[in-house]
Parts: C-alpha cells; sequence; structure tokens
C-alpha cells in the first residue's frame, strides 16, 4: 500500500463485522490469499489510499526465487505479528478507557508521546471491539484525568 488508510472487515455471522487489519503506507494487505483460493474480507478505505496490486503468482515466483525478498517479507510479517498480539492484549482489557489508553501508547511515539489520528475516531472504536459512544466517554475520562490532551486529529499522551 501507498498511501492511505484501509481496514479490512471481516464478516460476522451475527451480522456485524471484525476488524482484521488496519494498514497503512507500506503495509501487506490480503496477504493471506497467497496461500489460499479466495480472502474472505472487505476493505474499506477510511482514507483516500492508493494501492499496488500484484498478481499472486509474481509475488509467489520471486519469494521462490530470491531469498533475501523471501526473508525481507518474512520479517515485514513478523513485525506484523507482534502488533497483532499487543492488539489482542488490549482488547483483553475490560474497561475502555484501559484499552484506548494502550491503543493511544501502542500508536504513539516521541516525548511526550504523540500521534496523528489517521481515521476517524469511529474507526478506532470498532478495532476496540467497542461502541461509538463508549469510545467517546473514554476519551472523554483519559481528557479529565490529564492522560491525554487531544487537539484536532493531534493526541498527545502525558502520562506513561
Amino acid at each position: 500500500m501507498r498511501s492511505g488508510v484501509i481496514r479490512l472487515l471481516r464478516p460476522q455471522r451475527d451480522g456485524t463485522t471484525a476488524v482484521m487489519q488496519v494498514a497503512r503506507p507500506g503495509d501487506w494487505i490480503a496477504e493471506s490469499s497467497l496461500f489460499s483460493d479466495r480472502f474472505h474480507c472487505h476493505a474499506i478505505a477510511d482514507t483516500a489510499a492508493t494501492i499496488v496490486a500484484v498478481r499472486k503468482q509474481d509475488v509467489l515466483n520471486l519469494l521462490r526465487h530470491d531469498p533475501a525478498k523471501a526473508l525481507q517479507m518474512a520479517e515485514t510479517f513478523a513485525k506484523r505479528l507482534r502488533h497483532l498480539r499487543m492488539l489482542h492484549e488490549i482488547l483483553r482489557l475490560r474497561r475502555a478507557d484501559e484499552r484506548v489508553l494502550a491503543w493511544l501508547r501502542l500508536h504513539a511515539a516521541g516525548r511526550p508521546p504523540r500521534m496523528k489520528l489517521e481515521r476517524t475516531w469511529t474507526s478506532v472504536a470498532d478495532e476496540l471491539g467497542l461502541t461509538r459512544e463508549a469510545l467517546y466517554r473514554a476519551l472523554a475520562r483519559l481528557k479529565r484525568s490529564g492522560a491525554v490532551a487531544i487537539r484536532g486529529d493531534r493526541v498527545c499522551l502525558r502520562s506513561f
């Protein structure tokens, strides 16, 4: 993916959707379809996005014949797996404000930790398994406590 933010959503039996991935520039999307006949997700662009389409067979041939590229892809996927494991830990937190703060810590960088929100809070709520209302209540609690400051699309974490 070259630019933008894309969410991969998997339909659930109860009619809801589960966020399977939030892809950003440099990320692969639908790579598990390299080893299956079809991919069971829908891609939703949260922002204007540019993707690069590559034929499945071309990717598999490259990986078979270029060990350096295969190792590079394995490293990319290992980093993604670590990120997903952290997100799994976050989803196990019971309180919404704890989930939101942990998610912000995961995405913030610098001193003090800061981030630019690249999508809507509603899509963040989906990723965290929260309703939009629960997320906004959690953000309000975090702002009142002084843990975060939010100005537009900029978020600064104050207590770490």
